[in-house]
């Protein structure tokens, strides 16, 4: 309760929470108008690296000559992820953000491609379950406020 409570008292997008009712305020938590980026599968990858001859590219760059040891590595492992189920992807963590961009620095992948597998792992969803409280409820805003 003390993040919804948190929510409602701060306001930090200014939804205007103070002036609305608490059954307006549980409609616009639950109004879908925020993304996320969430860890993408190995399977969800593998369908990104489906289109565009991604992972061919991937694949090719392994034994590209004209790329530096740390490309073709790089590309290496890129390669090795796709060809399992375990793991996922995370655009939370640096490492994997760092992975991919270097597949872009090495012009193994394009920004265009890049942007794609963003827009895979983006989730369109509402404040509430932004915040992890999930679908809030009128006697949720209610219980949030009096606090």
């Amino acid at each position: 309760m003390s993040i919804l409570s948190d929510e409602l008292s701060v306001d930090p997008l200014t939804r205007g929470y103070a002036g609305m009712t608490d059954e307006e305020a549980a409609i616009d938590l639950n109004t879908v108008y925020q993304t996320r980026l969430r860890p993408l599968t190995m399977i969800e990858v593998r369908e990104w690296a489906g289109l565009g001859a991604r992972g061919f590219k991937i694949f090719s760059a392994i034994s590209d000559g004209a790329l530096t040891d740390q490309q073709r590595n790089v590309a290496y492992v890129a390669d090795k992820l796709l060809g399992t189920d375990s793991g996922s992807l995370d655009p939370g963590n640096d490492l994997h953000v760092a992975m991919v961009q270097e597949l872009v620095d090495a012009s193994i992948i394009d920004v265009g491609d890049r942007d794609a597998l963003v827009a895979k792992a983006t989730d369109n969803v509402s404040r509430g379950i932004k915040l992890g409280v999930g679908v809030v409820r009128v006697g949720h805003v209610q219980i949030a406020r009096a606090v």
